[in-house]
Formats: C-alpha cells, structure tokens, sequence
C-alpha cells in the first residue's frame, strides 16, 4: 500500500510540474514584460514632459519684468432686506438685547462643543452664559450642545 501512494505521489508530483510549465508560465513572463514595457514607456514620457530645463540668468535667458495692471475695485452695495435686519451699535444679533458696553459686540464668538454622554457629565457647568445652545447628534446616538458665546 505504500507503494501504491508512493507512486501516486510522484505522478500527482509530475502532473503538477507539467501543468506549471505549460504555456501559462511563457505567458505570464510575456505579460509581464510588456506591463513593465508600458511602465518603462510612461514613466520616460511624463519625466520628458515635466522637464522644463534648469537655466540660470548666466544662461542668457530672458527675464520679463511682471507689469503692473490695475483692476477696478469693486464697491458694495447693500441690497436692503437681503442680508437681516438692521440692529443697534448695542444690541446683540444673537439674541436681540442691548448691551452695557458695545466693545464686547467688536469680539468673535466662540463655540464651544460640551459633551452630554455618559451621564457622570451632567450637569454641565456655564451653558446658561451661552448666547445660544444647539443640542444635535454626535455618534451612536448620543448628543452634544454647541454652545455659542458672545456678549459674555
């Protein structure tokens, strides 16, 4: 019986070399070499293409002086009603109230991402000074407040 396997084996062993050395492997070398043919052929074309020759001014090249061109400047017109309302030097456009001094509206506002999730994080200190609060969802269901602060 081990004799029989034996030779099984080394039948399996020829059929195998056989079929490895039939035309696929004479065809996978050709295919390589005209893929690395084509690569060779496309990287020469794109170095020529992007050489642009390195010249110094010592070459005699000739250097042009960049000319100065105006352009007309655009003046703004405020189309009434378009952009919002029109609000007082002391009113806030966040929330519609005055306040004391009118330098804090010269400021940027500020947003401020606070998480809400797990709950050990509540409750969250200072949403209450925000000039507005956006509750939306963050991930896997959970939310966040973007709090947006500018008059205080």
């Amino acid at each position: 019986m081990t004799r029989l396997n034996h030779n099984l084996s080394e039948k399996l062993v020829t059929v195998e070399t056989k079929s490895t050395t039939h035309n696929n492997f004479g065809a996978q070398t050709s295919l390589q070499t005209s893929l690395m043919r084509g690569l060779i052929f496309l990287s020469a074309l794109l170095l020529t293409a992007c050489y642009t020759g390195f010249r110094t001014a010592a070459d005699g090249d000739v250097t042009f002086a960049p000319t100065a061109t105006s352009t007309p400047e655009p003046t703004p017109t405020a189309i009434p009603g378009l952009i919002g309302p029109e609000f007082a030097p002391n009113v806030n456009p966040l929330t519609g109230l005055t306040v004391d001094d009118p330098a804090i509206l010269e400021r940027r506002p500020m947003v401020v991402k606070i998480s809400n999730a797990p709950p050990l994080v509540r409750p969250q200190a200072g949403l209450n000074a925000a000039d507005i609060v956006f509750e939306h969802y963050a991930e896997g269901g959970l939310t966040r407040f973007s709090a947006i602060f500018y008059s205080q």
